[in-house]
């Protein structure tokens, strides 16, 4: 797990990697190209902090065949698209209390995202 919160190191150390978004030439050599999926759930949904998350994705993932599920707003949609070429699908995050509706965006198809989910009124 990729993450900037120390906290989670005390729980699962062994799976802990420090991660800053701002500096994603940091990520370890020893995972580069090593991921053939990444859940992508950024702190800020500006251009700026996923131009630097594109960065890590290409880093991470493996050349052929990397799946990506994304979570971020729909009004990103055309970024996101330019970005890491993937689309909205039907099935949303459920997260009460938002401002914002966020959607989820992948480069697969999946029966499980093409269904939207009960609990998110139209």
């Amino acid at each position: 797990m990729l993450q900037f919160d120390k906290k989670f190191e005390k729980t699962n150390p062994e799976a802990f990697v420090f991660y800053d978004y701002k500096h994603p030439e940091d990520i370890p050599a020893e995972l580069h190209g090593t991921f053939d999926y990444v859940i992508v759930d950024p702190p800020f949904i500006v251009r700026e902090v996923w131009e630097l998350y594109t960065q890590a994705i290409k880093i991470l993932l493996k050349a052929e065949g990397g799946k990506m599920l994304c979570s971020t707003i729909m009004e990103n949609k055309a970024m996101m698209d330019e970005l890491l070429q993937v689309h909205p699908v039907a099935f949303l995050p459920s997260i009460p209390n938002l401002v914002y509706q966020y959607n989820f965006y992948a480069n697969y198809e999946s029966e499980g995202l093409t269904e939207k989910n009960p609990e998110i009124p139209e």
